[in-house]
């Protein structure tokens, strides 16, 4: 009489503590997934607007880069450009570069000619920069990676340049745009990004163009190797995913785009610490509300157990008393 009621609530208790875990469980895996793709949604946005922004600035750039060509051209050559009075034309056009820190023109070997920063042009050469490199192969937009500017010292620039041509399309010498890197990342303070945001310009090989934070002490680093540009990028022309950060080896949940018709990728990244934390915080209130719970089913449980066997118990006990005869 006392095993069945006891085996019955004990059932019944186990089938819902398994009911109460499971959803318990489920609620916190799907909230988690659903905090995550949340965030996914929010970095493709920034992303588009970090790309939104770079192609503006490259737009503008390129723009002004063709007035300066042309006023070199009519001037005969980045050697006849070197007067004074084109010196102050050379810093008017160049006043239209966004971010600009300085212009730099030089002949085909790489001898600085004239600067729009100061005039005299300082003797100074930039024959081991990448640029001339590409330059000297063919007349391209070139997008060169971070480095410390010849320019302004402390300062980290990445560069855009394009071949000076003389009359008859011959290269004449190359014209090339410092521009702060500052300017590709502090902007996304102003649309509300978080300071904890990571945000890095580089090209489709890997070359770091522009990072926040801390860009400084990965000037001259390639990404190439990482899995995102080994495996997620080539593949896709934008997306999110998981992944650790070569550079500091912070895991971050991030997005990234490449940046047609440019040879570029914005990546864009929040520390997974940050992704889950509101998530954690929610876990840990329901996690106190199950608990709640599961005490009020044990002290249910327990209850419903103790209660019939009490009952069971006291027919027992009243057989057992003497019974006085007189």
């Amino acid at each position: 009489m006392l095993i069945h009621p006891v085996r019955q609530g004990l059932a019944v208790a186990a089938t819902t503590l398994i009911v109460v875990i499971a959803g318990a469980c489920y609620s916190i895996y799907s909230d988690h997934q659903e905090a995550v793709q949340n965030h996914r949604v929010l970095l493709r946005d920034l992303a588009d607007v970090v790309a939104e922004h770079t192609t503006q600035s490259i737009l503008r750039t390129d723009s002004a880069l063709s007035e300066i060509r042309d006023a070199v051209l009519l001037a005969g050559g980045p050697k006849q450009f070197s007067t004074q009075a084109q010196w102050g034309e050379l810093q008017r056009m160049s006043e239209r570069i966004p971010g600009v820190v300085g212009v730099v023109l030089a002949d085909p070997e790489g001898r600085v000619v004239a600067t729009s920063t100061r005039f005299p042009a300082p003797s100074m050469s930039v024959a081991n920069r990448g640029y001339m490199r590409t330059l000297a192969q063919g007349d391209v937009l070139d997008i060169g990676a971070a480095v410390a500017s010849r320019i302004k010292p402390g300062e980290v620039v990445y560069t855009i340049n394009r071949r000076l041509l003389g009359r008859r399309g011959e290269l004449i010498g190359v014209v090339s745009a410092e521009i702060s890197t500052h300017y590709l990342t502090d902007f996304y303070g102003l649309v509300g990004a978080s300071t904890n945001v990571l945000i890095e310009v580089c090209g489709v090989n890997g070359d770091l163009l522009a990072r926040k934070p801390a860009v400084l002490e990965y000037v001259g680093r390639n990404l190439a190797d990482s899995p995102l540009f080994s495996r997620d990028i080539p593949v896709a022309s934008e997306g999110s995913t998981e992944f650790r950060s070569p550079l500091d080896k912070v895991d971050r949940l991030a997005a990234w785009k490449v940046l047609a018709p440019y040879p570029l990728v914005i990546v864009v990244g929040l520390e997974m610490n940050m992704v889950e934390e509101h998530w954690r915080q929610r876990t840990e209130r329901n996690a106190v509300r199950v608990l709640v719970g599961l005490m009020i089913i044990a002290v249910a449980t327990f209850w419903s157990i103790a209660r019939p066997c009490r009952r069971a118990r006291r027919p027992a006990s009243r057989s057992t008393t003497p019974v006085s005869t007189t």
